[in-house]
């Protein structure tokens, strides 16, 4: 299994540099490479030259971005716990909520038994008072 998933690594990576070169037969491709990477060579340059010559600056961004980094994280962390919880919240108020509905169509069975009950011995007690009066 290992050997196969060196051979297709070494496959992917072959196609990827034919894939590469024969793309590079279009003049306009051709060009934005070249333009591309001319610029990511400039940049580059700058950023090499930024370092020699103020590495203080480039401590103060990194660190900056870290801790702006750091910063988001907890507010994302924070975020996400607060709609864990809300979650929660509504997933128990949800079971509380299908417990009461329950309850109740409980209830109301027993009270709709109850009123048939009723009715019956009612309809019971008019037959009887009506055989009485003939």
């Amino acid at each position: 299994m290992n050997n196969q998933k060196g051979i297709f690594c070494k496959s992917m990576m072959i196609g990827a540099l034919v894939g590469g070169i024969v793309s590079l037969f279009h003049k306009p491709t051709r060009e934005s490479v070249r333009h591309t990477a001319g610029k990511a060579a400039s940049q580059t340059r700058d950023f090499a030259r930024t370092v020699r010559e103020d590495p203080q600056r480039v401590r103060e961004q990194f660190k900056t971005t870290s801790d702006n980094i750091r910063t988001m994280v907890k507010d994302i962390n924070t975020e996400a716990q607060d709609v864990m919880t809300t979650f929660n919240e509504v997933k128990a108020n949800s079971k509380k909520a299908y417990e009461s509905v329950k309850e109740t169509r409980g209830e109301l069975k027993e009270f709709g038994t109850k009123l048939k009950d009723s009715a019956e011995g009612v309809k019971e007690e008019s037959s009887r008072s009506r055989r009485m009066d003939e």
